[in-house]
């Protein structure tokens, strides 16, 4: 037999429409968990984010029942239902439903306490990347493949008008899916730059849309790959924007190309890796040997991003570019990637250069300590040197005030 006082409850339940709010919002909840799971991959967000999406739906649909009980939506606006109030009317329910509501609220705080910690990288994420992926990015970019000395494939794209501009990097580039990320194009550097320049960008081999799984990783296949890029591009002369391990791949073309580069930029580079010590490249080897077995794992590609985006990086960057990270690359290839380019050494390369340069280094720099850039500069005659503040995403000219640095030096070259 049903107790009066129960019967009583779910009673007005019904009449404060209480079971219509909550068989809507299930039914909406289920309509968004269908669209994230088609869409949230495609956006990239982060490893998790349907996780977090279903703690979101599930904290909220308590919060939709309690004010459904306590307010009512009328001709005349939203007014309060009754005198009455939820803990009163709970606490005349027998002790058989006092636990099944303790219980269920007792749930609704873990999953809080789970939605403190995930929950704003999946609204931030939505944020940063809801203009591209609902609107479309301004920039038209084509996107072209050419074959590498060695059969390698390399994909590349074009974007804008103007003086030919060609960006070095040869790791962490997506040319579909790199929109946005944190350190890649985040504060819209490529319609910036695309606005001024005929922008050229290529994902390096083992990366991106570029064959993956590849076996040389050498400087010289590296310069081959630019190569063809800009051969495939109909580009007889250009300036060049390279940062990170894509300086030497740029120094060294140069050198062995002089003719046909107008001016360079090189944005947290390095000519060596002579400043580093041998406990630093050991523990550097150290990690790539565990990268190249979990680079999934969000814990490790996550660790790598947070050196990359220090001290500047919130938690929300890191998350996106580590999703980033493990799009555009796997563990085998970035771990063979970097054990060959920490044995880079074009110092003798760099004297040669007698094109318009500037260095750009970060001070805070943790991923290419500033010393790589001091020893650069002093290498390439003439260079001109510039330290700005910042980690590596400033260094590199991956934000708007150092991509605008490096724009306005490279406009004013003849």
């Amino acid at each position: 037999m049903v107790e009066p006082t129960t019967l009583s409850f779910y009673k007005r339940l019904k009449q404060r429409s209480v079971f219509r709010v909550g068989t809507v919002y299930i039914v909406v909840s289920w309509l968004l968990l269908q669209v994230g799971d088609v869409t949230f991959d495609e956006i990239g967000l982060p490893n998790g984010s349907q996780l977090t999406l279903m703690v979101i739906l599930a904290i909220g649909f308590p919060i939709a029942l309690i004010l459904a009980w306590v307010f009512d939506v009328t001709p005349g606006g939203i007014v309060r239902t009754g005198s009455d109030d939820v803990i009163g009317d709970i606490q005349q329910l027998p002790r058989s439903r006092k636990k099944l509501i303790a219980i269920t609220f007792s749930c609704v705080l873990i999953l809080a306490f789970l939605a403190y910690f995930y929950g704003g990288v999946l609204v931030s994420s939505v944020i940063m990347r809801a203009p591209n992926t609902y609107f479309g990015d301004p920039v038209d970019q084509q996107i072209g493949v050419t074959t590498s000395a060695d059969g390698t494939q390399i994909a590349f794209a074009i974007s804008g008008q103007g003086k030919p501009l060609v960006y070095v990097l040869g790791w962490m580039t997506h040319l579909e899916k790199g929109f946005n990320s944190p350190i890649y194009d985040n504060e819209r550097l490529l319609a910036m730059t695309s606005k001024q320049f005929r922008f050229v960008r290529y994902d390096g081999r083992g990366f991106g849309l570029s064959d993956r799984d590849v076996d040389d990783f050498s400087l010289a296949a590296r310069v081959s790959d630019l190569k063809a890029v800009v051969d495939a591009a109909e580009l007889n002369r250009f300036a060049i924007l390279a940062a990170s391990s894509g300086g030497p791949v740029a120094i060294a073309f140069i050198a062995q190309y002089p003719e046909r580069v107008s001016g360079l930029v090189l944005g947290s580079a390095f000519a060596s890796t002579s400043w580093a010590s041998d406990e630093v490249m050991e523990e550097q080897n150290r990690f790539w040997d565990f990268a190249e077995l979990a680079w999934n794992q969000p814990p490790v590609s996550d660790m790598f991003a947070g050196r990359i985006l220090s001290p500047t990086g919130t938690g929300v960057e890191v998350a996106v570019l580590g999703a980033m990270l493990r799009r555009c690359c796997d563990g085998p290839d970035v771990a063979d990637y970097f054990r060959v380019t920490g044995q880079f050494d074009v110092r003798s390369q760099a004297k040669q250069i007698k094109v318009p340069t500037l260095v750009m280094h970060a001070r805070s720099d943790q991923a290419t300590p500033l010393e790589g850039g001091k020893e650069l500069a002093s290498l390439i005659p003439g260079a001109r040197f510039i330290i700005v503040e910042g980690g590596h995403r400033e260094g590199t000219a991956s934000s708007a005030e150092t991509r605008r640095l490096a724009l306005d030096f490279l406009e004013a070259l003849p």
